[in-house]
């Protein structure tokens, strides 16, 4: 199972680094393609942010879910049913890591 949101447990102890590299994994909904998850790595590819996001416009209007892209992006169904939606989750990936 994909955790819901994490951050690395030994963010502290990682060698810092300059350099982050940001991933996006997107569902279609009835609305278009909405995000679905956020992944943040350092240079050395250790984790430093990871999480689902339930898909939304906005922040709180939710969509029905056509296409999860299983094959692409590992996501499932239950997977995104107890997920932060893209509002909770804005405060954090805004901030400089």
């Amino acid at each position: 199972m994909i955790h819901l949101f994490k951050f690395h447990p030994n963010l502290f102890y990682i060698r810092e680094t300059q350099v982050l590299a940001l991933d996006c994994e997107r569902v279609l909904t009835d609305k278009g393609e909405r995000l679905a998850r956020v992944s943040v790595v350092n240079f050395y590819g250790n984790i430093v942010f990871d999480t689902l996001v339930r898909p939304c416009n906005f922040y709180y209007e939710e969509h029905k879910v056509l296409d999860y892209r299983e094959n692409i992006t590992g996501i499932k169904q239950f997977d995104l049913e107890h997920a932060p939606t893209f509002g909770n989750i804005e405060p954090i990936v805004s901030i400089d890591f």
